[in-house]
């Protein structure tokens, strides 16, 4: 084994794990809390690290910090953005803060004592994925590949935008660069691509074949996106995949795309979280009875050009935004796994896409194991919901007040068809 040893950080009810090697999965650095890992930012635990380099109450420099992680002191914004993080997974939002504090000017200080320990890899209980080949074959069950050596596709949503660019200028393939349509365009294929990138480098990572981008195939019915055994579709508008995944035989009764006024999926009215604690918000579906409209909890009129004033070089205020990732099996005419990964804004199917990469091993465990042979062959549907800033994307999180799964809509006497 690669791994020598571990050194182990205990305070509390938390353990920092830092591997004198790289373990097989490509970490260092593991938090866990009571036993349980924790799904952290790998610079955020960097940053953690650190702290808990020095002895307990030292003042750590920012300075320090930042050359340590990133290998330059003008870093020092990242730290802050790292420890904000880190009091969030700690519950340490409060004032005064009981486990990491602030100097002003000076940097930061870890508050707890902690125990240090160093043991042989050994030695360590891990459960789960231990090597390379355990990780492979829990992808090729998630993604729903026979081998290694399958490729995957992933459905880009650009093509009926390719339709409506071509009607408005019969003389070329495109528009003008300066009509809305064709800007429009560019920014679905940047975020689009920008999130395919993610889920490319897990595979990449793991020495398995990544999916290729393609357009999604609403012209033409390419034989290899047919084959393929998996399709993730990126987009809830201007994709005919995700259309053709949602609005089957399988999910239409209870999921749609609404479209006005804008693209949001709906959801029959019995799956409607009970609780008053969702972090999303409902409106009558008005194309469809008894349904209703997913929105973001900040909705309103002035939601969009709030939203169009964060994009870059302007920062305004951020908006509240979701996502969802809904994994599908198709079982005719060949079995066929797909993923929608769809965002109520294009930055949004981005950040969802960053999810299913940092995330696909804990949906796999929770979700897949074990159920890919039968029953409900692992499919699900989960939503994401956090703000609008590719900077603040480590605040996105689970809304488990809606749970979409097999068991679930049996308890709420709608059917889960296994029928393509």
């Amino acid at each position: 084994m690669a791994e020598d040893f571990i050194v182990q950080k205990s305070f509390d009810e938390y353990r920092l794990d830092i591997w004198d090697k790289a373990p097989a999965l490509g970490k260092r650095l593991k938090l866990f809390c009571n036993e349980k890992q924790v799904d952290v930012q790998s610079c955020s635990l960097a940053v953690l690290e650190q702290l808990l380099a020095h002895e307990p109450n030292s003042v750590v420099a920012e300075e320090a910090i930042a050359t340590k992680v990133w290998g330059y002191t003008s870093a020092i914004s990242n730290v802050d953005t790292h420890i904000c993080v880190l009091r969030k997974v700690l519950k340490d939002r409060t004032r005064p803060h009981r486990i990491i504090g602030t100097v002003h000017a000076r940097g930061y200080r870890f508050l707890r004592e902690f125990e240090t320990k160093k043991v042989p890899v050994l030695a360590q209980s891990l459960s789960g994925l231990e090597g390379p080949g355990d990780v492979q074959e829990a992808m090729r069950e998630f993604f729903g590949m026979p081998t290694e050596a399958h490729e995957g596709v992933i459905i880009l949503q650009s093509d009926l935008l390719d339709d409506l660019l071509k009607d408005s200028d019969p003389q070329r393939q495109f528009a003008s660069p300066s009509s809305r349509l064709y800007k429009a365009r560019t920014v679905v294929n940047t975020w689009d691509t920008y999130g395919a990138t993610a889920i490319q480098e897990v595979f990449q990572m793991h020495a398995m074949k990544a999916p290729r981008l393609v357009l999604s195939d609403h012209h033409i019915r390419d034989p290899r996106h047919l084959s393929a055994p998996f399709k993730i579709s990126m987009g809830l508008g201007f994709n005919d995949e995700t259309t053709k995944t949602i609005q089957n035989q399988t999910c239409g009764p209870w999921m749609r795309i609404s479209k006005t006024p804008g693209d949001a999926v709906s959801f029959e009215v019995r799956l409607l979280p009970s609780s008053d604690n969702t972090r999303l918000k409902w409106e009558p579906d008005s194309e469809k009875a008894g349904f209703f409209r997913l929105l973001p909890i900040d909705w309103d009129e002035t939601y969009v050009d709030r939203w169009c004033r964060m994009l870059p070089p302007i920062n305004g205020p951020e908006v509240q935004d979701y996502a969802m990732i809904f994994r599908h099996t198709r079982v005719k005419p060949q079995r066929q796994v797909l993923f929608v990964v769809a965002g109520f804004t294009e930055r949004s199917t981005a950040i969802a896409s960053h999810y299913l990469a940092e995330h696909w091993k804990q949906l796999w465990k929770t979700h897949v194991k074990n159920r890919t042979g039968g029953g409900s062959f692992g499919d699900f549907l989960i939503i994401i919901e956090g703000p609008s800033d590719l900077e603040k994307s480590y605040d996105w999180s689970e809304d488990e007040t809606l749970q979409v799964t097999p068991e679930k809509l049996n308890t709420k006497q709608l059917s889960w068809r296994r029928v393509s």
